[in-house]
């Protein structure tokens, strides 16, 4: 957590102890609850085996919708690698996941119990496993591979962190781009799309070499990309705002649409409590004097005779239930990210988990395509079908994978997994007043 800090310490190493410290502690107070409230609310080793993993499903939620939100690594990740078990997501989406991982890891405390039928609740654990195994096998053995007739190349171009904001290296980063994007059999694709903030001009009329563009573009094709965007107040033209956006360019190098990020990470692209900060001197993570500013939410964007899609930005594919405009679904996502900032750690390949299971719980596939990786076509299944690793810089062709109908979880959220919860703890607490009530007469 503290490499971001690293990219430029001179300006950032102040962050350092909140990353190391103080993060880890305030994330340590939601398990700390879960473990001080289900202590307090039974002594009955069965019935903490369902209380438990209720209350730690609640408390993750918590996390991941309380102040700015921080759905990282929830338990239920944990099967991102068993496809079949993670199929389950379409029904009852990450915290559903994170319910049956706890559940099975606490049923296995029965197993040296002296009461004989406690082990009933271990046998229930892995019979349980096993179905959610049998019903992700049925539904992939079942599943159809189709293609929308439209190719894609995401452009990986592998530029480090440090290097990617010096005003002497912004032709050559561009032109990075483009090279990877002008390669061969260039004139098939009808979508190119580049990676968060590929460019790092604030307007597109700052664009050096346009005619690289035009001439990419040529054959009708399109250009998504990712960019900070001034936009002027319309009114007041000495006020402005910054949003990290992402952007579809024509031929012509108009924007026919765009889409700015509103999940913003605190302390890298704004800083809370400015006034404060800005008396001792101190600046956000990301390059800029100025507060990136706050986006409309999930859009759909329909452009020309290209599927719909939902753009996603940075760590906005980790907010189960936050991916899509619900009341008009698009027909594939979008992430663009840049993950140099977690250097060659565990984050990008965390990240990239986290938001494979959005397109099971979403019925959607996804096209990932981060500046240093790791870029991927994901099915509606959660199945890559082409990737590129993390450190490596490249393209990947492939035709636009097919939606799914709408799942149960696009349709009703958390709502499965919050009945279920209050279904469980009523039912031991309503057991345990009824027992009592017969021991007393």
């Amino acid at each position: 957590m503290a490499y971001p800090m690293l990219v430029d310490p001179a300006e950032n190493a102040w962050l350092i102890p909140f990353a190391i410290f103080i993060l880890p502690a305030f994330l340590s107070m939601f398990v700390g609850l879960v473990t001080l409230i289900t202590k307090h609310l039974s002594k009955n080793s069965v019935q903490l085996v369902f209380i438990f993993p209720v209350f730690w499903v609640f408390f993750e939620w918590l996390r991941g919708n309380i102040l700015t939100g921080f759905p990282w690594n929830l338990i239920g990740y944990t099967f991102s690698d068993f496809l079949t078990i993670s199929q389950i997501a379409s029904v009852v989406g990450i915290y559903g996941l994170s319910f049956f991982a706890i559940f099975f890891a606490c049923s296995f405390s029965l197993v040296g119990s002296k009461k004989k039928q406690n082990l009933v609740i271990p046998i229930l654990g892995i019979a349980i496993l096993f179905t959610l195994h049998f019903f992700g096998s049925y539904k992939l053995d079942n599943s159809i591979n189709h293609y929308k007739n439209i190719k894609l190349r995401l452009v990986q171009p592998n530029i480090v962190q440090n290097e990617k904001w010096k005003e002497s290296l912004k032709y050559k980063n561009f032109m990075k781009h483009y090279s990877l994007s002008k390669y061969e059999d260039f004139n098939e694709i009808d979508l190119f799309i580049w990676p968060e903030t590929a460019l790092t001009y604030t307007s597109i009329n700052e664009i050096l070499n346009k005619d690289s563009i035009y001439d990419l573009l040529r054959n009708d094709a399109m250009l998504i990309t990712g960019m900070p965007r001034i936009i002027f107040n319309e009114y007041n033209p000495e006020k402005f705002k910054l949003y990290n956006s992402v952007v579809i360019l024509n031929e012509k190098l108009d924007i026919v649409d765009s889409y700015n990020k509103f999940h913003l990470v605190p302390f890298g692209e704004y800083l809370p409590f400015r006034n404060l900060f800005d008396y001792f001197g101190f600046s956000k993570i990301v390059f800029g004097p100025i507060d990136y500013s706050r986006g409309g939410g999930p859009k759909t964007i329909k452009f020309d005779n290209f599927p719909s899609f939902s753009p996603l930005i940075c760590f906005e594919a980790i907010f189960p239930g936050e991916v899509v405009n619900s009341k008009v679904r698009p027909e594939w996502m979008l992430s663009l990210s840049n993950d140099a900032w977690f250097g060659n750690f565990a984050g990008p390949q965390q990240h990239f988990e986290m938001a494979r299971i959005r397109t099971i719980e979403e019925g959607l596939p996804l096209i990932r395509v981060s500046n240093t990786g790791i870029s991927a076509v994901i099915d509606s299944y959660g199945r890559v079908l082409k990737s590129l690793p993390y450190g490596k810089f490249g393209i990947i062709d492939h035709f636009l994978p097919g939606n799914l109908q709408s799942t149960i979880y696009s349709r009703f959220g958390d709502i499965l997994v919050f009945t279920l919860g209050i279904f469980l703890i009523s039912s031991i607490f309503l057991f345990q007043a009824i027992k009592k009530i017969f021991n007393n007469q």
